[in-house]
């Protein structure tokens, strides 16, 4: 019969040690750098490290009724990682990346009820160029962004290139209805779908705009049905860049 095996507790207890340091990092300092008049802390520093090797980490902010505002990460004293966003009820109203301190991969935003609003992507945004509607950052967009409505089905779908919009699909009870083609961020071609799925071009040079068929017929417009068109693609280009 073998002898029983003799457990080294102090080496345990080292190993254990050495883990818990290299696990958990160095500890965090919470600063309360701001507070309101009512005593509740308005915005909290995060430090780690001492002396010349002490550094921001992050940083939370809070509104007056103790809801946390916005909680951001720091690395060199620069914003990166994930950084969230809440309305004073306590719902989320936004979150993302940031790296090196600019918006980065996919962000989504929320309405004050919880439900999603808008998501998309950013290639390095500087959250500049802010939509008057949406109250979205425009700069530097890339790729698909979808807006909904409270219901939860889409409400816009727009595809940006090189920080501009290039596509932006309008649907109306969840189909498809309306699509916008940019060219260097203005307004060139207009599709409008019927209800039997074929659709009708509408190209747009200044102030001419004409109606193409889906065989290219062109649909010959009189003075008053071209200026009505003309104003409803105005409406259209100028309500798209409210998202």
């Amino acid at each position: 019969m073998s002898a029983p095996l003799k457990i080294r507790y102090p080496l345990l207890l080292v190993i254990f040690t050495l883990f818990m340091s290299v696990s958990c990092g160095e500890p965090i300092r919470e600063v309360v750098t701001e507070q309101y008049k009512n005593g509740n802390r308005k915005l909290v520093v995060l430090y780690k490290g001492e002396g010349f090797d002490e550094m921001v980490v992050g940083k939370i902010r809070y509104y007056q009724n103790g809801q946390k505002k916005f909680q951001e990460r720091f690395e060199d004293g620069i914003k990166t990682g994930l950084s969230t966003y809440w309305y004073e009820n306590g719902q989320k109203k936004g979150e993302g990346k940031y790296v090196k301190g600019k918006m980065n991969g996919m962000w989504t935003f929320y309405r004050d009820n919880g439900r999603v609003f808008g998501k998309g992507s950013y290639n390095y945004g500087d959250g500049s160029n802010i939509a008057s509607f949406t109250r979205i950052p425009k700069n530097n967009r890339t790729g698909e962004w979808i807006f909904y409505k409270d219901d939860g089905n889409i409400r816009y779908k727009g595809i940006w290139r090189n920080g501009q919009l290039d596509v932006m699909d309008l649907y109306v009870n969840g189909k498809l209805f309306l699509e916008e083609l940019f060219h260097n961020g203005k307004l060139s071609d207009l599709k409008i779908w019927r209800k039997n799925g074929e659709s009708i071009l509408v190209s747009i040079k200044g102030d001419e705009v004409k109606m193409i068929d889906i065989d290219g017929t062109v649909i010959q417009l009189q003075g008053s049905e071209m200026l009505e068109l003309l104003k409803t693609t105005k409406f259209f280009e100028q309500n798209f860049q409210l998202y």
